[in-house]
């Protein structure tokens, strides 16, 4: 079984924070998770995690065009 983990953002596709946030709340996603918003781990990156990564043994990234990704956890 699969499920995504974290959608993440590109900033030099033109992503910002409100853009992103708005993009997560109009398809159904978490714009925080356990009280805490984006994650800027990464300089080029926003990313918003789902679920909690100790629940997936493995990941599947899959990139859109438009500076999506997803990341797929599997159980």
């Amino acid at each position: 079984m699969s499920k995504v983990q974290s959608v993440v953002f590109l900033k030099d596709k033109g992503w910002n924070v409100p853009k992103a946030e708005k993009w997560l709340r109009e398809n159904n996603y978490k714009t925080s998770f356990y009280g805490k918003g984006v994650d800027r781990k990464f300089k080029n990156q926003l990313r918003y995690r789902q679920l909690a990564p100790s629940k997936f043994k493995d990941y599947i990234t899959r990139k859109k065009r438009n500076g999506i990704m997803f990341i797929i956890g599997v159980k």
